[in-house]
C-alpha cells in the first residue's frame, strides 16, 4: 500500500497529467501524425528474450491513445500495442518488464492509471512461439508470490470495501483460483474459490 504523502503524489501527478498535452512532455510529431512520446517515465528499452532483442518506443495521439512500438534491433517492425492510457509518475515505473505467468519469460508491463487507493497495471503476455506479446491481463495493485507460482490483486473502494483475486500460473495463464468481496464492515466478505 501506499503512504498518504505518496498518494498525495499520486494525485497531484493524476491532476497534472491531466491539463499536460503530449506536446507538453516533450513530444514530436511524425508524418503518420502520431507523436513520439520523449519523457524520462517512458525511456525506450531494449529487451533480450532468447534469442530476439526488441527495441521498445512510445507514440501517441493527441488526447487519444498510445501506442507501443516494437521492432527489431535491426529496426524490423514487431509488433504495436495500442494502450487507450498511461500515466507518467516518478513514484511508479511505467513501463516495465516482469514475468508475471512464470514461464521464464518477461512480459510487458505498462502503469495505466491510478485512483486514490488503488494501481492499474496492464500486463502483455510474451508468446515464445510467435515473438510478440499475445494476451492483456489487467491487474489492480499485483502482488506476485513467486515461490506458491501465484498472482494476487486487490482494490479497495473504500472503508470495508474491497474486492481481492489470487490466480495461479498454470501452463503459462492465469487461472482465477479465489475471489473475495467486501461491500460493508457489518458483514464478512464473500469468497469464492475454484479449482
Amino acid at each position: 500500500m501506499y503512504t498518504s504523502v505518496q498518494m498525495r503524489r499520486v494525485m497531484l501527478a493524476i491532476i497534472m497529467i491531466l491539463v499536460i498535452s503530449p506536446g507538453a512532455l516533450g513530444a514530436e510529431r511524425k508524418a503518420s501524425g502520431k507523436i513520439y512520446l520523449k519523457s524520462p517515465l517512458l525511456e525506450n528499452k531494449t529487451l533480450k528474450i532468447s534469442d530476439r532483442e526488441m527495441k521498445f518506443y512510445f507514440f501517441g495521439e493527441e488526447y487519444g491513445p498510445v501506442y507501443v512500438i516494437i521492432n527489431s534491433v535491426s529496426g524490423r517492425s514487431v509488433q504495436d500495442i495500442r494502450v487507450m492510457s498511461i500515466q507518467l509518475l516518478d513514484q511508479i515505473e511505467t513501463f516495465d518488464f516482469q514475468d508475471i505467468n512464470f514461464d521464464g519469460y518477461e512480459d510487458l508491463k505498462i502503469f495505466t492509471g491510478a485512483s486514490s487507493r488503488n494501481g492499474y497495471f496492464n500486463y502483455y503476455i510474451y508468446n515464445s512461439s510467435s515473438g510478440t506479446f499475445d494476451d492483456l491481463v489487467q491487474l489492480s495493485n499485483p502482488e506476485i508470490n513467486r515461490s506458491e507460482r501465484e498472482v494476487s490483486e486487490y482494490e479497495s473502494f473504500g472503508h470495508c470495501d474491497y474486492r481481492r483475486r489470487v490466480y495461479k500460473a498454470v501452463d503459462g495463464r492465469l487461472k482465477l483460483i479465489l475471489k473475495e468481496k467486501q461491500k460493508s464492515c457489518d458483514k464478512p466478505p464473500v469468497v469464492e474459490k475454484f479449482n
